[in-house]
């Protein structure tokens, strides 16, 4: 049986690939080394403001499933936008960091709608709508999307 990291690992290879060959339609830029496979958080050192970061979510330990079950992977995809605090540019950041977010969280939306079964899954879903700004820590410095994924592993 596939493992839930397996998933994690592959889902976020995926993603990169949406990411450096996106459709012109979505200005989403963003540096290879900002899109993770583990839980982590952002650095405020990186050179580019924004991340995706494919993180596991824990719903039940693969140790208490028999031989055989299935059950699916979750994993969530954090869609971090940093913003400029320098007052000069605030608004313009804050605008900025607005179209990155939307851009990237549709342009993900449409290729996790499309995404084909392949050694890993079956079916890759999303139960709830994204959630926008969800963690009160990174309010006055991100804007950030959450996007909760279900994965029919194999």
């Amino acid at each position: 049986m596939i493992t839930t990291n397996q998933c994690q690992v592959y889902l976020t290879q995926l993603i990169a690939d949406w990411f450096a060959n996106a459709d012109p339609a979505f200005d989403v830029p963003i540096a290879a080394e900002n899109i993770k496979a583990y839980n982590t958080t952002p650095n405020e050192q990186s050179v580019s403001p924004n991340w995706c970061i494919v993180a596991g979510v824990n719903t039940i330990s693969e140790a208490f499933v028999s031989a055989g079950d299935r059950f699916p992977a979750r994993l969530v995809i954090l869609l971090y936008a940093r913003l400029n605090k320098a007052a000069a540019h605030a608004e313009a950041s804050r605008e900025a960091a607005e179209r990155w977010i939307n851009d990237a969280e549709e342009m993900l939306m449409q290729n996790l709608a499309e995404v084909d079964q392949t050694d890993y899954w079956y079916e890759v879903t999303v139960p709830i709508p994204p959630r926008r700004d969800p963690d009160r820590l990174y309010w006055r410095n991100y804007r950030t999307t959450q996007i909760v994924v279900d994965i029919d592993k194999k």
